[in-house]
């Protein structure tokens, strides 16, 4: 089964959102021949899936994970020279496996290192903190009356709040649809689609990013293995990646990846990564 969902996850990374300009810079895979055999079908009841995907992420949530280290890697200002590299180490224990950049989980954080021809200010130091502390989020847009914020990462959604209330606040904003992809043994791992609607009012314009969201979900469990996302807004592009192992049944980050570009211009990418023992 693990062979298999890196089969799909490959497939992921060659298609992602294919039409997107930055994607061909963002993911580099190749296909392998197996992934010919594999049938795509629609799901019949996608927002059935969509709750059940949160109830089990909702679950997951609740577990804590072992010790484990990561390595940051950031490119700034990639098209602009001259570009800057930083990359720092930090450990976590005792998280949720998701919300990683959270910092009541870090128990030990190297120093953030710089490589550039030019010197850091002060001032520069603060701003790419800021940059690579923002630069992994999985936010999603509810709109519920009983939901005060706009915009939220998923987890810190389904800590505050039930998963039906999420799940309805997701309603409110996204078109659902669902595929599964199966090989010939039956061996399957679930696609949900979440695509942002265009505001019916044009005074609601302002908060429409044209958000598109694939997570991939194990057929059997729903256990969450990767989450995709896509959003513009007046000349900004943000795409990310999210890929997941688990760790005692439960879902942790296993990579990250995310760029941003304004104007068509890619103004930094920055990455985690699980360093293996």
């Amino acid at each position: 089964m693990k062979h298999f969902i890196s089969i799909i996850l490959l497939l992921v990374a060659v298609q992602g959102f294919a039409q997107e300009p930055l994607d061909s810079a963002f993911w580099d895979a190749e296909m392998e021949d197996s992934v010919s055999a594999m049938a795509i079908k629609p799901v019949e009841h996608p927002e059935g899936l969509l709750l059940q995907a949160l109830q089990r992420l909702e679950k997951d949530l609740q577990q804590k994970h072992s010790k484990r280290d990561y390595k940051v890697e950031g490119i700034f200002n990639v098209r602009t020279p001259p570009p800057l590299f930083v990359n720092r180490t930090f450990s976590i224990q005792d998280d949720n496996g998701i919300d990683i950049m959270n910092p009541q989980y870090c128990i030990e954080e190297g120093p953030m290192h710089f490589e550039g021809p030019f010197r850091m200010t002060v001032r520069d130091s603060t701003d790419i903190e800021f940059e690579v502390s923002c630069s992994y989020s999985h936010s999603v847009h509810l709109e519920h009356k009983q939901i005060r914020w706009q915009y939220m990462n998923i987890s810190n959604a389904l800590t505050r709040f039930t998963s039906d209330k999420v799940y309805k606040g997701l309603l409110n904003v996204y078109d659902v649809t669902a595929y599964i992809i199966e090989d010939e043994t039956g061996r399957g791992i679930y696609r949900l689609h979440l695509d942002e609607r265009k505001p019916e009012k044009q005074r609601d314009m302002i908060f429409y990013n044209n958000h598109k969201m694939k997570w991939y979900l194990d057929s059997q469990s729903l256990c969450i293995k990767q989450i995709n996302s896509y959003s513009s807004g007046n000349r900004y592009q943000t795409i990310y990646r999210h890929d997941f192992e688990e760790e005692n049944g439960s879902p942790i980050l296993s990579k990250a990846a995310e760029i941003r570009a304004w104007g068509g211009n890619v103004m930094h990418k920055v990455t985690i990564t699980l360093i293996e023992e």
